[in-house]
């Protein structure tokens, strides 16, 4: 059995259908997958619908309400946990191994803004012996990552991780998370992906970056990746990054340009809204008052596939003035 962990709110739950619609399309039908819904206050009749459509293909949804999280958190901390720009609640998914029931040996974990374009199976049947989770690298965050204390030290991208839940479990590495959060004093810039990069250093298998595509990487080429992040050649070679770039298995909308956003243009946008339009929230209306944001952004992409070095900079001061928000 197939289980898929994935951590929303009320307000992204028509995202989580679409996410929900594009597996179970391209899932082999004898063998739907069961998701589990890390939720953070969805609705009782948002709940049933979820419910509802993951059965109208086979599946299942279950929920685990997270409730008090944020006072369990501090009462673990004995702090109020600060995790910067991100809703507190994005730490849920350090506790993802522990929120499923002890008899499943293996799931994945994927954000709510992505869409699958192929059967998930194939992602389930890595290898990730030796390991405790299989991730996708983002070479696009911390670009100058160096050899520390012996351990090669690169950078994943949480949104996609494949676990091995026992491994997980018997090393404590919800314990190894914490207490680098609490060694750190909450202080970190992407929240949750910097604590479990932290705490799992050595222990991430890397994966095709087919797994998980970021949809601005496909205006940025292998070379300009490289050029930035030099660590990034030593684990994704340049034509599984095209291949992955032609056709990405599984696409998460990382970044400002994102199509439920009214005057994006990314260029994924058509197949969040095919997978969306076969859910119960397929009248869902674009949000507006970031048009202008939007043209600009996709200008930086555009940009960005001319002039690699004018993406470097961008981002660096994008950081900066996130950083000190």
């Amino acid at each position: 059995m197939q289980h898929i962990c994935i951590n929303i709110d009320n307000n992204f739950v028509p995202q989580a259908a679409a996410l929900m619609a594009s597996v179970y399309s391209n899932a082999i039908k004898e063998a739907p997958p069961v998701f589990h819904v890390l939720s953070n206050g969805v609705s009782t009749e948002n709940e049933l619908i979820l419910k509802d459509f993951a059965g109208s293909f086979g599946g299942e949804a279950f929920f685990h309400e997270l409730g008090d999280f944020e006072e369990r958190l501090e009462a673990h901390l004995h702090a109020k946990p600060e995790t910067g720009r991100f809703p507190k609640t994005v730490l849920a998914r350090i506790f993802a191994a522990e929120y499923l029931s002890s008899d499943i040996d293996r799931f994945l974990y994927l954000d709510a803004d992505m869409i699958v374009r192929t059967d998930i199976s194939g992602l389930f049947d890595e290898d990730i012996t030796g390991y405790v989770i299989g991730a996708c690298p983002e070479p696009t965050i911390y670009e100058g990552l160096e050899v520390d204390q012996g351990e090669f030290k690169a950078y994943f991208n949480a949104g996609m991780f494949l676990c091995d839940r026992n491994a997980w479990i018997n090393g404590d590495f919800t314990g190894k998370a914490l207490n680098w959060y609490c060694e750190n004093n909450g202080k970190f810039d992407f929240a949750d992906q910097d604590i479990l990069n932290n705490a799992l250093l050595g222990k991430v298998k890397f994966l095709s970056q087919k797994w998980n595509f970021m949809s601005n990487y496909h205006y940025q080429s292998y070379d300009s990746l490289v050029k930035r992040a030099p660590w990034y050649g030593k684990l994704q070679d340049k034509a599984g990054y095209n291949e992955a770039q032609r056709n990405p298995f599984i696409v998460h909308f990382a970044g400002d340009e994102r199509p439920w956003y009214k005057g994006n243009r990314n260029p994924y946008r058509d197949e969040f809204y095919k997978y969306l339009e076969m859910t119960p929230f397929k009248d869902m209306k674009p949000i507006e008052g970031k048009e202008r944001y939007m043209s600009f952004y996709h200008a930086v992409n555009v940009l960005s596939e001319k002039i690699p070095g004018f993406r470097t900079f961008t981002s660096r001061v994008f950081y900066k003035v996130k950083k000190k928000k």
